[in-house]
């Protein structure tokens, strides 16, 4: 029992912020989207996917948690 509740004081420790929860929602959104490759449009849908996991993996809150990894 005492394990479970230090598993759930775990993941509300890591729970993010939401708008660190828009910009993955946004990029895995865009991922989906991505147009078969053809030319303009397709760079411009991938341009897009590395600007948002840019600011996701330099998102302030990640260097808040103790262990990046586990959040």
């Amino acid at each position: 029992m005492i394990a479970l509740v230090v598993g759930l004081d775990r993941r509300m420790a890591y729970e993010p912020p939401p708008d660190l929860l828009k910009l993955k929602t946004d990029f895995l959104t865009n991922e989906a989207e991505l147009p078969t490759p053809a030319g303009e449009k397709w760079q411009a849908a991938f341009a897009r996917s590395q600007k948002l996991a840019l600011e996701i993996h330099r998102h302030a809150w990640w260097s808040e948690v103790d262990n990046r990894h586990s959040a």
